[in-house]
């Protein structure tokens, strides 16, 4: 191709990148970043979100009151969530009420199994 093609040099079919995997076989992330199906980074991206979730299970599943209350903003809560505004006040509330503790704990663990 010549340098007059207005598509990069990433994406010209036969310059560059012609050996590359994405031009044979397709792209190797979805649009969220996701590793594509059935590629081995699925298979590790699989593993690790796996072992990832496992563990956050097993450390929300070991406290109660205060001390669950403390991991799930200073751990849970340092990743965005997409809760939006009125989410995150419904939160702070059941995680000022002793009584919604242990729902808002439950809920964590329910989600952490499904992921």
């Amino acid at each position: 191709m010549s340098d007059s093609s207005p598509l990069s040099p990433e994406d010209r079919p036969g310059d560059a990148s012609e050996g590359s995997s994405d031009f044979l076989l397709g792209p190797k992330e979805n649009p969220d970043g996701t590793p594509a199906k059935g590629t081995p980074a699925e298979k590790d991206y699989n593993e690790k979100k796996d072992k990832i979730a496992r563990e956050a299970f097993l450390a929300v599943r070991s406290r109660t009151g205060a001390d669950f209350v403390t991991y799930f903003t200073g751990t849970l809560c340092s990743v965005s969530q997409r809760v939006g505004h009125e989410g995150y006040l419904e939160l702070a509330r059941a995680l000022g009420d002793d009584r919604e503790v242990e729902r808002v704990r439950s809920l964590t663990l329910l989600a952490l199994s499904a992921a």
